[in-house]
């Protein structure tokens, strides 16, 4: 069994659309692609690169799941990924043409997993900002506030781009592993009223590590409302975030 839970949620600072964007679909019998998305607030309307580059992520993931139900080749991990972000470079060039748009209606960092539930193995990469909680530490990706977006790149080669690509992260023995976007570290209480102390590790470890309301499927905005109510704290920036706990080694499904 594996339960996964997810949490989109607009920061204080921003007026109109949540810019984040979560996804997470089924990549193989065993295997289950996750990804968060946080769209360039200097961008043009980011909202749509965040949900563009989402949707297109779980089409890519569909096909690769069918290929091996028609008992074609199963892919290490890492092979996996890297086939999954070439598809994603076509396909977002593609569009990119079709659409007649400009690169600035595409940035969005992505952070984007490859979980085999059954290994209880992961293979991850981070393309801008955003952290990988493993349940038993953070991983934070930071390029100071500065992301290489992946839409600056769909004019060269894959894998020139491919090659030049540092920020990746192999995890083994996975039995809680959260991503999230940078908005995470943004928990603010910016109202008049008095609120017990909460540090940002405290906030970080109810989210990605406490596993009460675990049965509820909406437990990560359970949590998000007890840090607003009992700590005053809400989000400045935008949020995405996905958790997942792993049960037995069973995939549960994708986003309708």
């Amino acid at each position: 069994m594996i339960k996964i839970y997810k949490h989109t949620q607009i920061g204080l600072f921003h007026k109109d659309h949540c810019e984040d964007y979560v996804v997470h679909a089924d990549i193989g019998r065993d295997r289950v692609l996750l990804a968060v998305l946080d769209g360039c607030t200097m961008g043009t309307e980011s909202f749509f690169a965040s949900a563009l580059i989402g949707k297109l992520l779980r089409k890519i993931a569909r096909h690769f799941f069918y290929q091996e139900s028609l008992k074609g080749p199963v892919l290490d991990l890492e092979t996996l990924k890297k086939a999954v972000l070439e598809e994603l470079h076509r396909e977002l060039q593609e569009t990119k043409n079709d659409l007649q748009l400009d690169k600035y209606e595409l940035l969005s960092t992505i952070v984007l997993g490859i979980v085999d539930v059954r290994a209880k193995t992961g293979s991850f990469i981070a393309i801008g900002d955003g952290a990988v909680y493993t349940g038993e530490k953070i991983v934070v990706f930071d390029q100071n506030n500065a992301p290489d977006y992946f839409a600056y790149h769909l004019q060269k080669p894959f894998a020139e781009w491919y090659q030049a690509q540092e920020q990746h992260l192999q995890l083994s023995d996975i039995e809680d592993i959260s991503l999230t976007t940078d908005g995470v570290f943004t928990f603010s209480n910016l109202g008049e009223e008095e609120f017990p102390a909460f540090s940002e590790k405290q906030v970080v470890d109810l989210l990605f590590k406490d596993r009460s309301d675990a049965a509820n499927d909406r437990m990560l905005l359970k949590k998000t409302s007890r840090l607003e109510t009992q700590y005053g704290l809400k989000p400045t920036d935008d949020l995405g975030m996905i958790r997942v706990i792993l049960e037995n080694g069973t995939v549960g499904g994708s986003d309708g």
